[in-house]
């Protein structure tokens, strides 16, 4: 409910969510796993995990789901955004 507002509570709330964006789009540090793992579980830092806790992990993840999401993510991350017309909620 506060997501939008720019406070001091907004940012110890979801302020990791939002460096979390920033560095998926402007840097290198995340794969397609790693940022879709952080997406849905943001408690977890997937560039500390071994690939076996990774790969259970996205085991979790209806099948058809994770490669649409996976091709969505590929997307941000190679700067292939989406307009706003394509965005289903539009």
């Amino acid at each position: 409910m506060i997501d939008p507002t720019i406070t001091i509570q907004n940012a110890l709330t979801v302020g990791s969510k939002y460096e979390f964006y920033t560095e998926l789009v402007f840097s290198d540090k995340y794969n397609v796993e790693d940022a879709l793992l952080y997406i849905y579980f943001p408690h977890i830092n997937p560039t500390e995990l071994d690939e076996e806790s990774k790969n259970s992990l996205l085991e979790q993840f209806d099948t058809s789901m994770l490669e649409k999401q996976k091709e969505q993510i590929k997307d941000l991350i190679s700067g292939n955004y989406w307009t706003i017309r394509e965005n289903p909620n539009y």
